[in-house]
């Protein structure tokens, strides 16, 4: 295992007590943070990696597992870093039953309206969220944090969010007091799998209703040749200004296929090269 830091965090020290693979979450808090070791099993603690006040936390390895409770990535002012062109797979996991928390694979947030961004790269990519007395919300970027999900080496981007009808795939959030800075997530993979219990899918809200909208409104870019979304309620949401834009091949499984409102914008396939299902 190495370790290359300025200082050590409380939660890395009780991984390295225990041996090859993480006891505890890990978590860039004092410092910038580099993990070469991607087995982290957090089952007991509610965060698998985290980064605060600026800090980057980076996770690389062939091969990264991580599993929690709560969320299994948490930025929040800072980046977080996980897998690179050398990875062959990522598998963050969170799973719980508490009616209370709702569970995250990715959280990603700006408080101080400084540049969060949470990167997710590897050949193969599963992320996962499950709460089994509750709603779970696998991915989430808002108030202007960026997510980006896999890279032109992705063959297999999947995203299981398990819960009740409350239950979210993924969500660009809206900023509360800065209106042209929403939440961004950006996927691209060969082919892009999104699994959701809930009545949301793809879920793209700016709560705002501009006319003509900015740029920074909260959105979520999909490239990926082929694209399926499962869903219990709706496929693809775009609400108050949200932006949702989808290149490739497109099949929706799901009762309402699309639903927007509110001066909201989904773009899927404008340049006439994909199929629709």
């Amino acid at each position: 295992m190495k370790f290359k830091i300025k200082t050590i965090s409380m939660a890395v020290i009780g991984a390295l007590i225990s041996g090859s693979v993480m006891a505890a979450g890990v978590s860039a808090t004092n410092s910038d943070l580099l993990i070469t070791d991607g087995n982290i099993d957090a089952t007991d603690s509610n965060v698998a990696m985290s980064a605060i006040r600026g800090y980057t936390l980076s996770v690389i390895d062939k091969n990264i597992i991580a599993t929690t409770k709560l969320k299994g990535i948490e930025a929040q002012d800072s980046k977080v870093i996980v897998g690179d062109s050398t990875t062959n797979s990522v598998n963050i996991s969170a799973h719980s039953s508490d009616a209370s928390q709702h569970m995250y694979a990715i959280w990603a947030n700006n408080v101080n309206d400084t540049n969060t961004n949470v990167s997710v790269d590897g050949k193969t990519i599963h992320l996962s969220a499950t709460n089994d007395g509750g709603s779970s919300r696998a991915v989430v970027a808002q108030t202007g944090a960026v997510v980006n999900l896999g890279s032109s080496q992705t063959e297999t981007l999947q995203i299981d969010a398990v819960g009740n009808e409350a239950t979210m795939g993924v969500w660009a959030s809206y900023n509360e007091t800065d209106k042209t800075n929403g939440g961004k997530i950006n996927i691209k993979a060969k082919n892009f799998i999104l699994n959701s219990d809930g009545v949301y899918g793809l879920l793209a809200q700016n709560n705002s209703e501009f006319e003509d909208p900015s740029a920074g409104r909260a959105q979520i870019v999909v490239d990926a040749e082929n694209t399926v979304i499962n869903s219990a309620g709706s496929g693809i949401m775009a609400f108050s200004n949200g932006l949702i834009d989808i290149k490739g091949n497109l099949t929706v499984n799901a009762p309402t296929a699309i639903d927007t409102r509110g001066n909201a914008t989904i773009n899927i396939n404008t340049d006439g090269k994909g199929t629709v299902v």
